[in-house]
Order: C-alpha cells, then sequence, then structure tokens
C-alpha cells in the first residue's frame, strides 16, 4: 500500500490532495461543533479542553515556545532541537533519578532538579514529578530559548534557579549585539515583521536588547555550577574553569562549544540569525546552538528531536504508537502489510505514515549529525598518552596505559562526572589472537564491573581488579564506620528520614555538607593518569608470543546501575527499565582505539590479530538480554500518593526548593545580583531514658529545639541564625550533681534535681550560629567581568560550627572568620581546598575532672575559655584512590591558663580515606595529636604528672582512630569495625558542651545523644574521652521497608592502659558494652528512635573508692526519642 499520488511533504505543513476533500472535512468538523454547541457544551470534557487551551495560551504569552521562534530562526531552531539543552527534560533516566530522589528525601529535594532542566515548568508551577507527555510543551523544551534570551540580569552560581523575564513573542528579547539589525528589519518593510500584535503581518519582539553576559562564562555558571540546598557540590564545571589555563588566555565555554568545532577554540560560522522567507539578516558571528556533550537520546525518534512538523502530524502519545522499527511508511512495508492488520487510531491512513516516516528520516539524520559532533568533542578531551612496557615474556607481562585530558578549560569528565562512565577496555592476545587478559569489559546488565555491578555486589561476577574509570563517587556517611559508596547521596544510615534542609555549617570551608562528598575521580586540564595492568603467568600458560594489546576509550551516558536503582518509580514514554539500559549501552562509544606490540615494546602496530575468546569466556553485555538482571516488566510512572515537599514553619520570598515564578533579582554596589529568601525550620526533639548502675536509677525526660534561619541572598551568598532555646550551654561545675539538668524537662530525684526544669529563653547565651558565607567572585562580579582571574574564594565569618577531622580534632562552636580557596590542583592530585581559619570567641576547652559522686574515674569538664584565640589551616586533597587531609591548629589560651595549667596548644591531624580494592570496602586512618606549648601554673604541688595532663585545657597526647565497613552480598545492609589507641591525654582543640570527648565516632556506646546528660540517656555508654585507653566497637545494621526502619546492634570495648598510681589520680576500669538501636521514619516529619545498652566494667585497684572490694559493676539503660523535623 503506498503513499497517495496527489499527497506530499513539502515546506512546514502538510498538503491534502484535493480541495474537496478539505471542504468535506471542514464540513464534518463544523457538524460536530454544532452538535456540541446545541448540547450548550456542558459536558465536562469540554470544559476541561477550554481550560487547557486558556491555559496554553496564558503559558505561552508568559513563555514562548522554540516553535515560536522557529518561523524566523530555522537553523538555530534545528541545531537546538537535538541539543543537550533540548533533550534535559525530555530523558527518561532524568525524570525517574529526580523522582527517586524526590521519594528518598520524603518530598524535600523539591525542585532541585528539575528547576535546571525545565525552568519553565517550575515557574507553572507543574508537579515536580509526572509524565512529559502531559507537561505544557514549552516545558518540555527544557533549557529552551527564552531561559537564555529572557535573562537580563548576571545572576552568578545560582544553580539554574533562574528568574526569567516573561512575556509574549512581542516583548524584548536579549542577546550578544544589540538592536541595530532588528530595527532596521522592522522598519525596511521588506520582511513584513509586526511588533503589534493587532496588526497583520508576521510577529516579532520589538526590541533586541544587549545583555553582556549572554557571550561569557559567567551565564554558562548559573547552571553548570550546580550546589544543592544543603551545600553538596554537584557539578563545579564553571569552578574549574576559572582556575585553567583556557581561562587565563581568554577562551571561553562558547569558543570550544558553540564554535566550528566541538571541544575546540575553532571560531565561528558567519551567517545570517533570522531568515524570513526567502530573506536573511545581514551576516554576523554565529554560533552553534548544538550543544553536543555526553548525554543522548534513548528516547522514540518521533518525540526527540523536537520537531515543529511532528507536533503538527500527531502527539507524543500518536508518535509512541509509531512503530518505525517495523518499516511503517516504507515501500518495504506497506507493499506487504496484510490488509487486516490493525493499526493504532492516528496511523490507520498510509498518507499518514509515509509522512511520519519522512519525519522519522529527518530526525535520524540529525540524531546521526550529533553523534558525530559528540564523538569530536570526546576526542578533543579524551586522549591516550603514552604505553609503557614494564615486562613482557613467559613468565608475565606488565604494562601501563597513559589517560590524558586534551583540554584546557575543565576536567574531564567535567559537571555530573560521578555519573559519567569514561573508562579503558583493554585486551591482550597472543600471536593467534586468543584472549588471555580482559579489563573494561561488561558483565550481563551493561556495567563494568565495579562495586556497583549487580553481579559484583552478588557474588555472582569477580570485580575487575585493574579496571581503570574516570567515574566519580558519590560517598555518604553511615552512621558508624566511616562512608559508603552510593549510586545516589540519600545518606538514610545516620538518618531514616532524610529531609534536605540547608547546611547549618558553612560549606564554604568545608567544602561539603555534612554527611555527604563527591571524590573526585577525573583528570585535571592538560593532565594525565597512569592505568597499570599485569598478565601473570598463569593466564599466559599454553599461549605463544609476540602479545598484543588492544586499547579503547569508552564512554557512556549514565552507568546502567544508575538505571536498577532507580527502576521502581517507573520510566516514561512505555519504557522498560530493560528498554532503557539497552538503550544506553547501544549508545557507548569508542573514543579512542589503539594496537600495541606489548613483546616490542609498546609500539603501535596493525599487525594484532583479531581478537578470540575461550569458550569457557564469561558471557558479557551481548544485547540479547540473556541473563541481564534489569526488569523488563513495565512499571507505570508511581504518581499515585508520591510526595510533594513538605511545607516549613515560614518562608519568605521564593520558596525553598519550590515550584513557582522566581522575580527579577536586586543589582547591588559590585555587580552582584540578589533573590533574597528567608527559611524558618529545625527540629524538636523529645527523649526520656533510665539507666541502673544496680545502686541507683537515673531516669530524665528531656526537649531541645534546634531553630534556624536561613537568609540566601544568591546561590552562594546567604546568612544563617541559630538558636536552641530550651537549652543552656552551662558547664557542669566540680562539686555538682552530675545530673543537673541543662534542657527543659525532668529529672528524677535519684538524679540530683528532683524537678521539672524549665531553662525557655531566648537570650543571647541560646545563640549557636549566627553567621555570613559567601564566594569573593561572586559578591563582587565587577572584579572579574571576563571570568579569568578565579577570583572564587570562599569567606566565611561569624559565629559558626567548626568541625574538621570527622569532630577528632575540633568540633565546637565559635565566632571565626575563614577563608578557603577549592579546585587547586597540585601535581598529581585531582582537586585540593584549603582553608584558613581565626576564631575569637566561644573556644571551649576540653578536660576532665574527677567524679565527685566517686562513680567514674572522671567526668567532662567542657568549659568556654574567655581570651583564647585559634588560629587554624586545613587541607584536603583527592587522589586517584584515596583522599588525604593535613590540619594544623594553635589555640592561644585565655583564662584558663592560670588554675588549671598550660592553655596553650598546638594541635595537628592528618587521615586517609579509602576504598581499597574493588570498593567494596571502606576504610579511613585519622592521626591526631595535641601537645601543650608552655608551662602549666596553679596546680598545687603533689599532684601527678597524669593528674596534671587530664586537669589542663591543653595536654600532650595521640589518638590513632580506624574505620572499616563492608557491605555483604546480596544486601545493602552494612557491618563496621572501628579501633582506637591514645596515647597519654590526646585532648581536641575544642569541643562543644554537650559533646563528651572525641571518640564519639568510635560507636553509639562512645556517643552521648546531645538531649540530657544522665549517663546512658544523654551521656554515653562508655566513656568518650581520649586518655590512656584502646578499644573500639564492631557493628551491624540493617534495613526494613525500604530504609525508612533500621535496627543497629553494637559491642564495643574499652580498655585502659593507665597505670593505678594513688587515689590523686583515679584509676580508669576496662569496660564492655552492648547495645540495639531501633529507628523509624513516622510519616513525613517524625522519627522514632529507641535505644537499650548493658555495661560491664571490671574494675582495677583504686578505680572508685565507693567500689573498693568488688571486681566489676554492670549498667543497664534505655532511651525513648521522637524527633519532629520542619
Amino acid at each position: 500500500m503506498k503513499r497517495s499520488a496527489g499527497r506530499s511533504r513539502e515546506g512546514k505543513g502538510r498538503v491534502y490532495a484535493t480541495p474537496l476533500a478539505a471542504i468535506l472535512y471542514a464540513a464534518v468538523v463544523l457538524g460536530a461543533s454544532m452538535i456540541v454547541v446545541g448540547a450548550e457544551e456542558t459536558t465536562a470534557t469540554r470544559q476541561q479542553e477550554i481550560a487547557d487551551e486558556h491555559e496554553a495560551l496564558f503559558a505561552e504569552d508568559r513563555f514562548p515556545s522554540a516553535t515560536t521562534c522557529a518561523p524566523c530562526h530555522e537553523d538555530i531552531y534545528r541545531e537546538w532541537s537535538v541539543s543537550a539543552h533540548a533533550y534535559a527534560q525530555m530523558s527518561p533516566v532524568f525524570n525517574a533519578m529526580h523522582a527517586k530522589i524526590l521519594k528518598e528525601t520524603n518530598g524535600t529535594n523539591g525542585d532541585f532538579c528539575i528547576r535546571c532542566h525545565t525552568p519553565v515548568g517550575m515557574n507553572l508551577e507543574e508537579p515536580e514529578f509526572m509524565s512529559n507527555l502531559d507537561r505544557h510543551p514549552t516545558s518540555r523544551e527544557g533549557i529552551t530559548c527564552i531561559v537564555c534570551h529572557r535573562l537580563d540580569q548576571p545572576y552568578g552560581k545560582i544553580s539554574g534557579r533562574l528568574p526569567i523575564v516573561e512575556g509574549s513573542l512581542y516583548e524584548p528579547v536579549f542577546g550578544p549585539s544589540g538592536n541595530e539589525e532588528l530595527q532596521r528589519a522592522i522598519e525596511s518593510g521588506e520582511f513584513n515583521l509586526q511588533t503589534d500584535p493587532a496588526r497583520a503581518g508576521r510577529g516579532v519582539h520589538a526590541e533586541a536588547l544587549e545583555f553582556s553576559q549572554l557571550p561569557t562564562p559567567g551565564l554558562c555558571g548559573s547552571c553548570h555550577d550546580v550546589n544543592l540546598g544543603n551545600g553538596f557540590r554537584l557539578e563545579e564545571a564553571f569552578s574549574e574553569y576559572k582556575h585553567t589555563p583556557a581561562a587565563a588566555a581568554g577562551v571561553s565555554c562558547q569558543d570550544c562549544h558553540m564554535g566550528i568545532e566541538p571541544g575546540v577554540p575553532s571560531g565561528y560560522a558567519t551567517g545570517p540569525a533570522a531568515r524570513v522567507g526567502n530573506r536573511e539578516t545581514r551576516p554576523r558571528k554565529r554560533t552553534n546552538h548544538m550543544f553536543a556533550g555526553p548525554d543522548y537520546s534513548i528516547i522514540h525518534p518521533g518525540i526527540f528531536p523536537h520537531n515543529t512538523e511532528a507536533q503538527e502530524l500527531a502527539t507524543l502519545r500518536e508518535w509512541l504508537t509509531f512503530d518505525h522499527q517495523a518499516g511503517w511508511g516504507t515501500d518495504e512495508f506497506e507493499d506487504t502489510v496484510p490488509d487486516d492488520f490493525r493499526f493504532p487510531p492516528r496511523w490507520v491512513e498510509p498518507d499518514d505514515r509515509y509522512d511520519a516516516a519522512d519525519i522519522i528520516r529527518d530526525n535520524l539524520e540529525l540524531l546521526d549529525e550529533i553523534a558525530a559532533q559528540r564523538l569530536k568533542l570526546l576526542q578533543a578531551g579524551y586522549q591516550l598518552g603514552d604505553v609503557v612496557v614494564d615486562r613482557a615474556d613467559a613468565d608475565g607481562i606488565s604494562f601501563r596505559v597513559e589517560f590524558t585530558n586534551g583540554t584546557d578549560g575543565h576536567n574531564v569528565p567535567t559537571g555530573f562526572d560521578a555519573e559519567r562512565v569514561v573508562w579503558l577496555y583493554v585486551t591482550v592476545t597472543d600471536a593467534t589472537g586468543r584472549v588471555v587478559f580482559e579489563s573494561g569489559d561488561l558483565d550481563p546488565n551493561g556495567d563494568v564491573r565495579d562495586s556497583h555491578s549487580v553481579y559484583v555486589h552478588d557474588g555472582a561476577l569477580p570485580a575487575d581488579q585493574h579496571l581503570f574509570s574516570l567515574q566519580s563517587r558519590f560517598l555518604v556517611r553511615m552512621v558508624r564506620g566511616g562512608e559508603r559508596e552510593q549510586v545516589l547521596t540519600i545518606p538514610y544510615s545516620p538518618d531514616p528520614l532524610p529531609f534536605l534542609r540547608p547546611s547549618t555549617s558553612s560549606t564554604i570551608l568545608t567544602g561539603r555538607p555534612v554527611g555527604a562528598r563527591k571524590h573526585r575521580q577525573t583528570i585535571p586540564p592538560l593532565g594525565s593518569k597512569w592505568a597499570s595492568y599485569s598478565v601473570d603467568r598463569e593466564a599466559l600458560a599454553g599461549t605463544t608470543g609476540p602479545y598484543y594489546a588492544n586499547i579503547q576509550i569508552k564512554a557512556g551516558m549514565v552507568p546502567v546501575n544508575l538505571v536498577h536503582e532507580i527502576e521502581d518509580v517507573g520510566f516514561d514514554y512505555g519504557m522498560t527499565a530493560r528498554d532503557v539500559a539497552d538503550a544506553v549501552v547501544e549508545g557507548h562509544i569508542v573514543v579512542r582505539s589503539r594496537d600495541v606490540d606489548l613483546t616490542g615494546g609498546g609500539a603501535e602496530t596493525a599487525a594484532a590479530p583479531e581478537p578470540r575468546r575461550a569458550e569457557t569466556a564469561a558471557a558479557g553485555h551481548d544485547g540479547e538480554h540473556g541473563d541481564s538482571r534489569i526488569t523488563d516488566r513495565y512499571i507505570p510512572l508511581q504518581l499515585d500518593g508520591f510526595p510533594r515537599r513538605p511545607k516549613p514553619l515560614l518562608e519568605l520570598g521564593p520558596p525553598f526548593l519550590g515550584t513557582g515564578r522566581i522575580g527579577r533579582g536586586i543589582s547591588i554596589p559590585g555587580g552582584a545580583v540578589w533573590t533574597p529568601s528567608f527559611l524558618l525550620f529545625g527540629t524538636l526533639r523529645s527523649g526520656f531514658g533510665t539507666v541502673d548502675d544496680g545502686t541507683t536509677q537515673h531516669s530524665q525526660w528531656a526537649n531541645r529545639l534546634d531553630l534556624f534561619g536561613n537568609l540566601a541572598l544568591t546561590g552562594t551568598e546567604r546568612v544563617v541564625i541559630g538558636l536552641r532555646p530550651t537549652h543552656q550551654s552551662a558547664t557542669i561545675a566540680p562539686g555538682e550533681p552530675f545530673g543537673a539538668l541543662r534542657f527543659t524537662g525532668y529529672t528524677s530525684p535519684s538524679s540530683g534535681a528532683g524537678s521539672f526544669s524549665n531553662q525557655l529563653n531566648f537570650d543571647w547565651n541560646t545563640l549557636t550560629h549566627l553567621f555570613f558565607e559567601g564566594d569573593l567572585g561572586e559578591m563582587f562580579p565587577n572584579l572579574d567581568v571576563d571570568d579569568r582571574r578565579g577570583l572564587d574564594l570562599g569567606l566565611s565569618i561569624g559565629r559558626q560550627p567548626i568541625s574538621f577531622q570527622e569532630g577528632l580534632l575540633v568540633n565546637d562552636f565559635i565566632d571565626a572568620v575563614g577563608v578557603s580557596r577549592n579546585n587547586l590542583r597540585p601535581g598529581g592530585a585531582v582537586n585540593l581546598r584549603f582553608t584558613g581559619l581565626y576564631g575569637w570567641n566561644g573556644i571551649t576547652r576540653h578536660s576532665l575532672l574527677p567524679d565527685p559522686d566517686l562513680r567514674d574515674a572522671y567526668i567532662p569538664f567542657n568549659r568556654p575559655d574567655s581570651g583564647a584565640r585559634l588560629f587554624g589551616g586545613f587541607t584536603e586533597i583527592d587522589w586517584r584512590s584515596t583522599t588525604t587531609a593535613f590540619d594544623v591548629m594553635y589555640v592561644r589560651g585565655g583564662a584558663l591558663g592560670t588554675s588549671l595549667g598550660s592553655a596553650d596548644g598546638l594541635y595537628t591531624g592528618v587521615s586517609f580515606v579509602g576504598r581499597p580494592g574493588s570498593g567494596a570496602f571502606n576504610t579511613s586512618l585519622r592521626v591526631v595529636n595535641s601537645m601543650p606549648l608552655g608551662e602549666a601554673s596553679g596546680l598545687g604541688v603533689g599532684m601527678t604528672e597524669r593528674l596534671q595532663r587530664v586537669l589542663g585545657p591543653a595536654s600532650r597526647g595521640t589518638l590513632v582512630f580506624s574505620e572499616v565497613s563492608w557491605t555483604p552480598h546480596h544486601s545493602y545492609n552494612f557491618f563496621y569495625a572501628n579501633g582506637f589507641y591514645a596515647h597519654d591525654t590526646y585532648r581536641a582543640a575544642a569541643l562543644d558542651t554537650l559533646i563528651q570527648g572525641p571518640l564519639a565516632r568510635v560507636g553509639i556506646l562512645f556517643a552521648g545523644s546531645g538531649l540530657g546528660d544522665v549517663p546512658g540517656v544523654g551521656a554515653s555508654a562508655l566513656s568518650p574521652a581520649a586518655s590512656d585507653a584502646a578499644g573500639g566497637a564492631f557493628g551491624h545494621q540493617m534495613f526494613f521497608a525500604g530504609t525508612r526502619q533500621q535496627l543497629l546492634f553494637e559491642a564495643a570495648a574499652r580498655y585502659s592502659t593507665a597505670e593505678c598510681a594513688s587515689a590523686l589520680a583515679p584509676c580508669e576500669p576496662h569496660a564492655f558494652a552492648g547495645g540495639v538501636r531501633y529507628q523509624a521514619a513516622v510519616g513525613r516529619r517524625g522519627v522514632l528512635v529507641l535505644d537499650a545498652f548493658v555495661a560491664r566494667e571490671s574494675l582495677r585497684e583504686l578505680s572508685v573508692v565507693e567500689d573498693l572490694g568488688r571486681d566489676s559493676r554492670r549498667r543497664v539503660g534505655g532511651r525513648a526519642e521522637f524527633v519532629v523535623k520542619f
């Protein structure tokens, strides 16, 4: 069945065979309309249609579609229509990943991800999660024309939260060259342009105003530096660029990504910006809007690329029913299709199928064009360097391959580098072509064999020990045991109800929020990394040389394990997870390939034989789904009951991660543009606990309110205020009962107070936070309008929490000023962050005192050191397999030095955090040291040296702390084993009054709850003091109901290494404890925590005076807490 002779596809519209057909068609439509009108159009369907049409017109008046621009800017529209900008919202992977993050964060992630991908949709207040088929047409266009050309202010690093200037087609647009050519075209009359919608002619915007930032890197930085609402640095392409040779030379983002050749500054084409009929505007610099990148389309070619003819021919849902792979609309199919073949209603007519096939053919050609552009772009950045053969004989082969970044403008990969897969695929063959070694091969799902491979995780395939991958890693902090790699950065281990709110500490200083970070694996500009490979003697048995290696650089859009991670929320367009996974793998591209003769020293060769694998070789991904564990069951989008963003207590201005219009900003001196917003949020904790030590039972009910205000000025500048109005920060004075309550609540008589305590107040003493933080380059952008000077120095000043070395070195609220520099690249490092700090008030010194109740050897004695000053320098460096940190602090003591000994101290810390092997194990090693500077004074005669070390605010000591955690096969539960050794008395530089000692990270049995102060209630079951002791904790955390219910078991021990000398220096007992914690999310804002523990102490000589003659003592306790988040 061939196309009707009288029907053709010409120009932009569809031409029907005869006017008679059109007349008959119009008559039928008119007759049907009259029937509906006669029925007074009262049906709900028609009312909805009217509402939809009205909404569409209203949206078009605010945010014109790219199809509105296409008639005059046809060439630019064609380039844009297939670009990554145009695909941003259409991607089914993005839509599902965004939904999964929303689901796992209880809706609190809001529109953070999707605001970048469809600014128009979020301005129109569309739901954060829905099918793209139901979004407004302009919303589906992602980064459409107006997203860039309706901006009129330089907003800086605003993570895509752009205030778009609203208006119809006739309102002004903003461009790089101003209004001259547009006014000439309007006034000449030759283009028949009209700026008045009431007059006949082709509609056009009245003005083209110059926006000076449009052709600069700063415009790109508005979206391509992405910082989460809690301070997590997701993408730093713009920040990377500002510290590169390209920036110093004045080469812009646009020079490489909108020029003639992708990836290199090759100049620009020249041509008209607009064409009306056969008339063109004057030639000028023409930027390419194709924006080739690592992403590629995996959806039906009838719905992407965007195509004006496709939109006229059918709806998106109708296009999804068009089977182009079966050949619909081709002579080969139409000549043989049976007469009784049932087509979908829209495609019953053969002429429609032919028209659709023509459109599909055009779109596929356009997809091929951008695929070629993509390859050129990737080849500019990913290059093979030298191959060095260290050994090649019958006893084994070892060689190294250099992987080089060919660009000088940013790291590779850049942007969303934790989901970019770039790796080396290496095979070694013998003289006959037999494969004797392989690395970088795929499992049956389509993943490389790393720790995220489902097959490796389940133990079905071994990890690829030689894998060289440039994919950065998301790391989340576990409840204990350090960090763990996760596909998505949802820190659900410490908290079953992840609840995204602004960070309450300065992320400018630390480079990341508490709880999650990204370990970069990328290559700096013009830098290189070496991959090492070895083939052992056994693998070469029965083979003959010479030996050859085929080395390939391969790249993909996202890892397939991401598809597996997000599949439960469903994929758009009727796709199954396996459809998506296979399409992702099909898009993998070989960027570079080289054959080398290993026996000949690594020289490039063309004589390598065709690889021949043994029949017993492990089956990889073959596209046939044979052993794929990605489901092929269709899961519709899980829209019912999907969590919406929970509202905070108060928000003023643009809502925090909420949909809706973002108004224009306020320009201030220096060039910054503020879009102020205020958020009031916090947590309310209420807990009851009791502990029985065999002679006395202590019980407490305590309440704690942490209240925060976040005044965001820009994407990088903000002011944070924090209060604890139900808690007093008073310290325990010598002789004061340990159970003296500092929280609003009740303490049992046996605990000392025996009455209700009301600590509610809002005076200055309850203020825990009051600081400003920002980016110098963003505060004063006029100092670097061309983005060449790298002025993005972080600044934080005011009262703020300061924590380094996971709180072992310092963990306190201090009046301080800090300056930080990120994206430094010393030799061989991926990234270095340096922070300098000066603190002048609120420095709380940590020491110990003999227990006045004579129940324990010592109790914490944390108190502010009036007049103390703190100076510090902190570094953190990402290497390929580890992250290292080296920190130094000096505290010049204040008033405490006059009565308790030396208060001047030097504190150092060094750490190594890594994931050896394939990443299944997570390890960290930290060594911190404290050293007093100056002589002790006022201690009295007869005090032992040990007691002097214990009492003084600065003391000599070293603490070694290690963490190991691992995830077993077939499970995402995990185990951890932490250990410590304290030599002498290590003292942290500063510790908050609620923190009893530096060992809280060892285990939950070493950590207080920060709610109440009775041992086992608010205080820890085991002493967290780092004084002449060794020990550790072993734990197992299990997850249920997804991750909303959790059970944690822990066993811990503390062994005192101190000698028992005299009653003036009580001897700490050995202690052992076991504990269990159950925590569960309750509804959308609540968390229930239940703790129980039993501890046994082995008393030593003069351990506790009251217990002389006893060998041991036992403590049993429990706690129940409810947390409300808002």
